[in-house]
């Protein structure tokens, strides 16, 4: 199978970098191997919360904090996209 490139004038730092070219298949299986991978790890944290009962939204907020480090709470909301909680009215 012939892949046509790009036909571009080369300077002598770009004839240095080989450039990488993938098929739509690679890609595909790309993408579907990170989305297995990613399945895979969620399932693995849901099940390492179970003992300590904690849900998967609070395990997400636990690995973000750990993640980012220093957050307030309006900057973990926003990283959450969490709405704002408004205080009942006494």
């Amino acid at each position: 199978m012939t892949v046509n490139r790009p036909q571009t004038a080369e300077t002598s730092e770009d004839a240095a970098v080989p450039r990488l070219y993938l098929r739509d298949q690679e890609l595909n299986q790309s993408a579907a191997l990170i989305r297995a991978a990613a399945r895979r790890l969620a399932e693995l944290v849901e099940s390492s919360g179970a003992p300590a009962s904690l849900s998967g939204p609070e395990l997400e907020i636990l690995q973000e904090i750990y993640d980012r480090g220093d957050l307030d709470v309006g900057d973990l909301r926003q990283r959450l996209l969490a709405p704002k909680q408004s205080s009942p009215a006494i």
